[in-house]
């Protein structure tokens, strides 16, 4: 069974006293936890004027775990203008869908995203509680071969790059891409390189922002935000960045299917499991708390391989000799007491001859 709920600034709520930010439509019967949860989900950072069209619409995908139960949430998260108070306004959609609705899903998550028909942009009327099992409809296109990644990065085979982070127990990736472009169209291209199983065990964000409240495994950041400085100045995992407009380095079967549009060679090397078919639903997604695990467990991997790089070598007119003694201490202590010794002794000689002599 799936649950949603809109959430945005109005005059009344769905529930009694609820007003500005909160709930103004939702599934009937949705549990209270469930509800709470996506209503958290809905943070949103204007980068340009409430109301422009340049204001990027941020599409999301991840797993939320509520009292053992495990929950896929699609969302749409977008800039809505001014609300009745004249404040910068947004407005959320969230999709809760359990495990049975992901598993007769015969399609990508990003397919059901894009169905423009199904998901709110703004909301004028009274709340109201919405129809059970309410599901968008199938809108993308195959994403083969990697024409977007080629136009916004120059070179298609960075979908590569991100569709081989899941074989690598599923690795952060950051791609840094410039406003404007098509985030949801990258993130399906990359999920083509997969098998069909594997597509919801992936969570990303298209507009990720340190407010949105998400954590996903790829996260799409705007150029010249702080996001994306931070990435910048200490990287963490894959980072994609649009400004260096450097190929990948790695020629593997990943990189070269993106190029050439061959999803299956990329296929046969994904992890598989013998006792499953082709597209099912083999185990549940990576939640938020096993992601900040692996994520934390990349920032060890980076430090470790920090502190192994080797200092700078220097020229050997640059080394200057450690300066050493003339001789050991003990010598020099051993050397000390002769000298003292025979001292004495030719002292004793003069005066045993002085009194022989004189006396």
């Amino acid at each position: 069974m799936s649950f949603e709920i809109v959430y945005t600034s109005s005059q009344r709520g769905l529930n009694a006293g609820a007003r500005g930010f909160c709930t103004v439509a939702a599934t009937t019967g949705i549990p209270r936890q469930l509800q709470e949860k996506l209503e958290s989900l809905s943070g949103y950072q204007h980068l340009h004027t409430p109301g422009s069209k340049r204001n990027d619409v941020n599409f999301c995908c991840q797993a939320v775990r509520i009292q053992q139960e495990t929950w896929v949430v699609l969302s749409r998260v977008a800039d809505a203008g001014t609300d009745f108070s004249g404040r910068s306004n947004k407005i959320a959609h969230h999709l809760a869908l359990s495990l049975s609705d992901v598993r007769s899903t015969n399609c990508p998550p990003t397919t059901l995203l894009a169905d423009e028909d199904f998901w709110y942009t703004q909301w004028a009327g009274e709340p109201e509680w919405l129809p059970v099992d309410r599901m968008p409809t199938p809108v993308l296109s195959d994403g083969i071969p990697c024409i977007t990644w080629k136009k916004t990065l120059g070179d298609a085979g960075w979908a590569g790059i991100v569709a081989r982070s899941v074989e690598n127990d599923f690795e952060p990736v950051f791609a840094i891409v410039p406003e404007g472009c098509n985030a949801l169209r990258l993130v399906h291209e990359a999920l083509q390189q997969l098998p069909p199983r594997m597509h919801w065990k992936v969570s990303f964000s298209t507009y990720f922002t340190r407010s949105s409240g998400a954590e996903c495994h790829w996260r799409f950041l705007r150029d010249g935000m702080e996001e994306a400085t931070a990435v910048r100045n200490r990287p963490v995992g894959i980072v994609i960045d649009s400004n260096s407009r450097i190929d990948p380095l790695d020629e593997d079967s990943y990189v070269k299917a993106a190029r050439s549009g061959d999803s299956k060679a990329a296929r046969k090397t994904a992890p598989t499991e013998q006792s499953e078919e082709e597209g099912s639903f083999d185990r549940r997604p990576v939640t938020q708390s096993q992601l900040r695990r692996r994520e934390a467990g990349a920032r060890a991997r980076q430090a470790r391989l920090t502190a192994k790089v080797r200092p700078e070598r220097r020229s050997p007119r640059d080394v200057l000799p450690e300066p050493q003694s003339a001789m050991p201490a003990g010598s020099r202590f051993r050397i000390w007491w002769i000298s003292a010794g025979v001292l004495c002794g030719s002292v004793l000689t003069i005066f045993v001859v002085w009194l022989i002599v004189y006396k």
